[in-house]
């Protein structure tokens, strides 16, 4: 008879997905060895994660048809008519409204119907803490997280764009509550020396454990991202940048790196986490359509493959690090000292670059990354 531990070990990798097929009673896929599916009583379907710049036109179409949504809080200006197709993915979306005070009191009645059988649903930006009171309700379950979530599993595609984005996901970075102010996490803060700082908030878990950050929102500091994967202890993280999507396919769990603005890959799963450092941790930046599989956790690129670059020089930057600087041509070590921290990437034995196609700019799969704090620790505030 298995032992608890051995119990625990094969249900640590469950995500939501599962739990719901269980729940809908759908039978799993049967998996060629490449993760292919073979067959599939009930198709899945797509959960999109944009920078607050993206174009949602260019994204994969819906996989079953219906309606178009767009899930507003009530109060939120609607798109204009001519910025629908690019903001909300497509020009005939119906804007749906959620009041803030139900406080997730919405019954599984017709509005959760409509989000449930939807061929698509885009969250609209808006105020982090809104959507995670409207999504999360006190002591209780919330209709509308549990239609999103079966909208996504039987074939639907869900968008998420800036201030939304990390709700398709498993998690994101946001603000903890500070001296005068109560910041964007629902959570209460009970060590004042944190005030300020960054913290971990859930998502609905469609593209597994993964945690996001954009780069408008981090204003560009990828520590903010790694300071939530080490104090959280969490293992994937993605930068977003302005005009970055990443599409997670749910059938053949895979995402991939569409839009013309690349995206930060950070994977931790090995690394050395000790209370000021970052150790063997890997750094990739996808582009072009650049994806990672679930089933096999391995990257892959449709680029050609390119030598890596000279080492550069050590810089010092007296304005900060900002993560445009991850996306320079690979080389075989960058090293930056900042008034924060100093931060090195390397090649490794593992590593690899490509260039394209389509003219997309050489870039670096599965680079160590090595980060020592200067003053402070994780999870501390900035300043």
């Amino acid at each position: 008879m298995a032992t608890r531990r051995e119990l625990l070990r094969a249900l640590a990798p469950l995500t939501l997905l599962p739990l719901l097929e269980a729940r809908l009673g759908a039978a799993p896929l049967r998996r060629a060895p490449g993760g292919e599916a073979l067959d599939s009583q009930r198709g899945r379907g797509i959960a999109c994660a944009l920078g607050e710049e993206a174009d949602a036109a260019d994204l994969p179409a819906p996989r079953r048809a219906g309606e178009h949504l767009a899930l507003a809080l009530s109060g939120t200006t609607p798109v204009a008519d001519a910025d629908r197709a690019r903001v909300l993915g497509s020009a005939h979306c119906q804007w749906i409204e959620i009041s803030l005070e139900d406080r997730g009191t919405v019954d599984d009645g017709p509005l959760a119907e409509r989000i449930r059988t939807a061929a698509s649903v885009t969250l609209v930006e808006a105020g982090v803490l809104d959507w995670l009171i409207a999504l999360y309700p006190a002591r209780r379950s919330s209709a509308v997280l549990h239609a999103l979530v079966e909208c996504a599993a039987t074939g639907g595609r869900v968008i998420g764009r800036g201030s939304t984005a990390f709700l398709v996901a498993g998690g994101g970075v946001v603000l903890g509550a500070i001296r005068d102010a109560v910041g964007e996490s629902r959570l209460r803060q009970a060590n004042p020396r944190k005030l300020g700082g960054v913290r971990l908030a859930h998502g609905l878990g469609l593209s597994g454990g993964m945690v996001l950050d954009t780069h408008g929102r981090a204003r560009g500091d990828l520590l903010r991202l790694i300071s939530v994967l080490v104090e959280w202890h969490c293992d994937e993280g993605v930068m977003l940048f302005p005009r970055s999507a990443l599409c997670c396919d749910l059938e053949l769990r895979r995402w991939r790196a569409l839009g013309p603005d690349p995206l930060i890959a950070l994977e931790l799963r090995g690394s050395r986490r000790g209370l000021r450092t970052l150790e063997r941790a890997r750094l990739s930046v996808l582009a072009a359509g650049d994806g990672w599989s679930w089933l096999d956790r391995r990257l892959s690129s449709a680029g050609e493959p390119v030598e890596f670059g000279p080492a550069a020089a050590a810089e010092s930057l007296p304005e900060g690090l900002d993560c445009r600087r991850f996306l320079l041509a690979p080389a075989r070590s960058r090293a930056w000292t900042h008034e924060r921290a100093r931060v090195e990437v390397s090649q490794v034995a593992a590593s690899r670059a490509f260039a394209g196609p389509d003219g997309a700019a050489a870039r670096g799969h599965g680079l160590d990354l090595c980060v020592e704090l200067s003053r402070g620790s994780w999870g501390l505030p900035a300043d």
